[in-house]
């Protein structure tokens, strides 16, 4: 029975130190559990700055594609005048001689004055 005594003398500081046992396990289970909160929060944060950075790629792709579609068009057009407009044929060539060196000389001399 003494050691009911004893308990019954010291029940008070016996419950404040399973509370306090209690509460200091909760206290690091909550600083554990925050850190890995902590963590994974801003684990999204940075996902979510990617994808903000995705998005503003993907609108600068978009006004580029709006834009080059929009060159592509009018040099379609170009294309469209430029194959109806009617062109000139080149201007045709004087057709070489044919001939051997022989013949340019039998040419020569025959143009040319001989005096004896």
């Amino acid at each position: 029975m003494s050691i009911w005594k004893k308990i019954k003398l010291y029940w008070l500081w016996i419950i404040g130190g399973v509370v306090a046992l209690i509460a200091i396990i909760s206290t690091f289970g909550n600083i554990f559990t925050n850190r890995s909160i902590r963590k994974t929060q801003e684990k999204i944060d940075d996902n979510e700055k990617k994808i903000d950075r995705v998005k503003g790629k993907e609108d600068h792709v978009k006004t580029e594609k709006l834009r080059v579609k929009a060159e592509l068009d009018d040099l379609k057009k170009i294309v469209a005048k430029t194959k109806t407009t009617k062109r000139k044929p080149p201007a045709k060539k004087a057709p070489a001689k044919s001939g051997t060196t022989n013949s340019a000389k039998k040419n020569i001399v025959s143009k040319t004055k001989r005096t004896k």
